[in-house]
């Protein structure tokens, strides 16, 4: 293993002071590698998945799991999945498929309370994040935690239950992938003392429209029912172990697992620039230089060729 180290990366006598890892031979399997593993990429993200019966890269469970770590760091409880928040954010994901609109209300007036409403989910407090066209999982996290409203949703103290809906569709003429994350916190159970038989028992007084908490830019949070809640401190949620399984987390982040192999081969190839330059100052090979500068180019420009192109039909709201 070291005589192999040595004579692909080190100059010395036994090659010519020619590290192999530079030489022209070894650069182009490099650069084939990389623009094979370049292909896949965008094959997978603009051909496989979109025409697969799949739901594009994007995974719930992991979706929950970036957002609960987005928690932890400002020391918040986990956010609970719930089956009946996930049915109501997957109704509103198909909804916008179907009609190809991207909004929090629907063209028919159908605000993201509809929705709650709709699977039985009453709730004292709630918010809508969206986001569409979309690849990476990691990437919708990072947009709705780079906006200060998607932000205070995910941070909200209010909030103990989330669900993912996740929809494939048509969005303004090209096949889209939305997303909808949901939260919430269940109104309390009302109790009612006993009353004598004859005695009349008047409702509990609900707000029929729920009551904006905050509206800045895309942000969407509301208190619902008008009954009392226990402040964030006093309610205490059990954290939650992760919920996606490592595969799920690779196929779920395409372009994240692409850049760390870019990158990996980048540090190497830097890594043997720095040896044939600095270990024998005296003998240099120019070629061999170039072909490492020419590699590392290359693998800068498709990092941000990746991020231009997976990012810009990309949006939240």
């Amino acid at each position: 293993m070291k005589k192999v180290l040595k004579k692909y990366f080190i100059p010395y006598e036994g090659n010519d002071h020619q590290p192999y890892i530079l030489r022209s031979k070894a650069v182009k399997i490099i650069t084939a590698v990389i623009i094979f593993c370049e292909l896949l990429f965008l094959m997978q993200i603009y051909h496989i998945f979109p025409r697969a019966n799949f739901m594009a890269l994007i995974f719930p469970d992991v979706l929950v799991d970036e957002t609960n770590e987005n928690r932890s760091v400002s020391n918040l409880v986990a956010l609970k999945d719930n089956p009946i928040l996930d049915e109501a954010a997957r109704l509103k994901a198909n909804d916008m498929a179907t009609k190809g609109y991207f909004a929090h209300t629907s063209p028919e007036g159908l605000t993201p309370w509809y929705w709650f409403d709709k699977v039985g989910y009453r709730f004292s407090y709630a918010g809508e994040n969206l986001a569409v066209n979309f690849v990476d999982s990691q990437d919708v996290v990072n947009a709705w935690m780079n906006s200060s409203g998607h932000r205070a949703n995910i941070l909200n103290t209010y909030f103990t239950e989330i669900g993912i809906g996740i929809a494939n569709g048509q969005y303004q003429g090209q096949e889209a992938t939305f997303v909808v994350q949901l939260f919430g916190r269940p109104a309390p159970a009302i109790s009612v003392s006993p009353q004598p038989q004859k005695s009349e028992i008047k409702p509990v007084a609900v707000a029929a429209t729920p009551i904006p908490l905050a509206t800045q830019n895309n942000f969407v949070a509301v208190k619902g029912a008008e009954v009392a809640v226990p402040s964030p401190a006093s309610f205490e949620v059990e954290k939650t172990a992760p919920r996606a399984a490592t595969l799920e987390k690779i196929l779920s982040n395409p372009k994240i697992t692409a850049s760390f192999i870019y990158i990996a081969f980048g540090l190497l190839v830097m890594v043997a620039l720095a040896l044939t330059i600095f270990i024998k100052i005296k003998i240099q090979h120019p070629k061999l230089i170039g072909n490492g500068l020419l590699l590392l180019l290359l693998i800068v420009a498709i990092l941000i060729v990746n991020q231009f192109v997976t990012l810009y039909p990309a949006k939240i709201v």
